[in-house]
């Protein structure tokens, strides 16, 4: 099955799956791009580019549900694409981001306490945490 990809920047709070293009179609500036296989990398949180010209280098951080950070590296030959995809995360979609690039544990009731979780909140990371209210 092939799958459109899209060479477009990710935007931040937005959820996508990336994928390596393995063909195109069409003509400049109607390019499409298409792949058999995308992952699901989550919400973009963090961006980082330096130089200019040929030297030039960029790469998107993205977090998933499982807190598990995915950098990705533009290459030369721009064969990434995105898909923005719904959350298949639900409960990191209100959950602060910032928390999980500074890789602050969240493992006690009082510690989601400081971040003002209300308690339905809490009762829902407790419970995907396995750990206790």
């Amino acid at each position: 099955m092939e799958i459109e990809l899209f060479h477009i920047s990710p935007i931040y709070g937005k959820y996508y799956e990336y994928g390596e293009y393995t063909h195109s179609t069409g003509s400049y500036p109607n390019y499409r791009y298409f792949t058999n296989k995308t992952r699901y990398v989550g919400k973009l949180v963090k961006r980082l580019d330096g130089n200019y010209g040929e030297n030039r280098w960029r790469a998107d951080y993205f977090v998933n549900g499982s807190g598990q950070t995915t950098k990705i590296m533009y290459s030369f030959w721009g064969k990434y694409g995105f898909r923005e995809v719904p959350c298949k995360d639900v409960w990191l979609e209100r959950m602060p981001y910032i928390m999980l690039l500074e890789g602050t544990p969240v493992n006690n009731k009082d510690h989601m306490q400081k971040y003002m979780f209300d308690d339905v909140m809490m009762k829902e990371i407790c419970t995907f945490l396995g750990t206790d209210e």
